[in-house]
């Protein structure tokens, strides 16, 4: 119904950012974002990351940022059912994040027409205030459902390797992701199913 699933956010958000170079072989980025929101308040998102080349065809990059996202009904366990009985957002904060990442990049042209990348990534994230889905106890209507917070971290940390071969029109790539997630509420935690 229109009462559930609209609502009026405003934001005004401001960015920050600079890239510097020290020395031959490293990069920095560094950036900033002020937002104010109206319902949920003003927050600050930096961000940095830190690039090494240590030889032309290897580049090391380690990255850390912050972030926020204003929570909607339209989480993807509340699209599966259609929104059906979905109540309005009552009591509810804005989920922020922490996020890590470390990558290794390898480009080399073998001979003079065989291209060869290769990534491996190491990456963290940690949600607090993460939303959920789940039966509205407050009410008696039957199969009506609230989204809340939970009162945990939610985390997912992970590892993704991909190489790359490119020999002229020809293009092969072989890819792995081995991913973690967790998510703690009422001092229980779960594996999330991540399929």
């Amino acid at each position: 119904t229109p009462g559930q699933t609209s609502y009026a956010y405003q934001d005004l958000g401001a960015w920050l950012q600079d890239e510097f170079t020290l020395g031959h072989t490293f990069e920095a980025l560094a950036g900033v974002r002020i937002d104010h929101h109206n319902v949920f308040g003003t927050h600050v998102t930096p961000r940095l990351s830190l690039s090494y080349q240590p030889a032309a065809s290897w580049t090391v990059r380690a990255s850390a940022g912050t972030g926020f996202k204003a929570p909607t009904i339209f989480v993807e366990d509340a699209e599966v059912l259609g929104y059906r009985n979905i109540r309005p957002l009552q009591n509810i904060l804005a989920e922020e994040a922490r996020s890590a990442s470390l990558d290794l990049n390898y480009r080399a042209l073998i001979g003079s027409q065989l291209a060869v990348k290769a990534d491996l990534a190491l990456f963290s994230t940690s949600i607090d205030h993460a939303l959920t889905l789940r039966e509205d106890s407050a009410t008696r209507a039957a199969q009506a459902l609230v989204i809340t917070n939970v009162n945990g971290l939610t985390t997912s940390r992970g590892i993704e390797l991909s190489l790359s071969f490119i020999l002229d029109e020809l293009h092969f790539l072989v890819s792995y992701t081995y991913q973690d997630a967790t998510q703690t509420n009422n001092g229980r935690t779960l594996t999330l199913d991540l399929d």
